[in-house]
């Protein structure tokens, strides 16, 4: 391919950028949206028999690391799809805001030289993954599970419940997706008071199909990856 071949990384805002510009972070989201997308396309054609389900009975299946009737293997290979969909796509998100930093002239490669340089980085990537609201909740669970579990790095914002939760068997089967969290977990404290967990319930499939437009307007459930 040529080095001017321009690529456009988010049809909402029309960023586009040449391809000799910014190589090496092309190449990283290039990688990582085949891998988004693979497991997008995977876990969607392990809903459909749950959804077919669901469909007669009307019903939210939840597993707790095992569920009659559905292999073991795959019950438990769920959750790390969610670990895996989750951290790449903060990191797909955030490449992007750098590339728009890089494009916009809100910074240049020379921040990357000296601490003050960091600092403009950081905010400025952190203001485009702002305006993608569709990740704000796995960015909650991407730092209380999936970059660690938060139950062996506690936070001071964090309650008894969020610690114990994030650690349970987390994926269930409702309104015709995998979701996480589904269920309310709540413990009481070392003062007396109940505390409910705070991690957000998502889908794999669902925030997939609500950023193609921005990101992969190519893609479907049955996109040849």
């Amino acid at each position: 391919m040529g080095g001017t071949e321009k690529i456009i990384l988010d049809h909402i805002i029309g960023l586009e950028v040449a391809r000799d510009v910014c190589f090496n972070e092309l190449v990283s989201l290039q990688s990582l949206r085949l891998g988004l997308l693979q497991l997008a396309v995977q876990v969607w054609k392990l809903e459909k028999p749950f959804r077919d389900e669901e469909t007669k009975n009307q019903k939210t299946i939840l597993f707790f690391g095992n569920a009659p009737g559905t292999d073991r293997i795959q019950t438990l290979l769920l959750p790390c799809y969610f670990h895996w969909f989750g951290v790449s796509l903060c990191n797909y998100v955030r490449l992007v805001g750098f590339v728009n930093g890089l494009a916009t002239g809100q910074i240049n490669r020379e921040h990357l030289r000296d601490k003050n340089g960091f600092k403009r980085i950081k905010g400025t990537c952190k203001a485009y993954v702002d305006t993608v609201t569709e990740i704000k909740d796995i960015i909650v669970w991407r730092n209380k599970v999936a970059a660690h579990f938060a139950i062996t790095d506690p936070r001071e914002e964090d309650n008894i419940a969020t610690l114990d939760m994030s650690v349970i068997y987390p994926v269930a089967f409702s309104d015709s997706r995998f979701r996480l969290n589904v269920m309310t977990f709540a413990r009481t404290g070392a003062d007396g008071n109940d505390y409910v967990a705070e991690l957000p319930s998502w889908s794999i499939t669902e925030v997939c199909e609500k950023l193609a437009s921005r990101y992969w307007p190519e893609f479907t459930t049955t996109y040849p990856v």
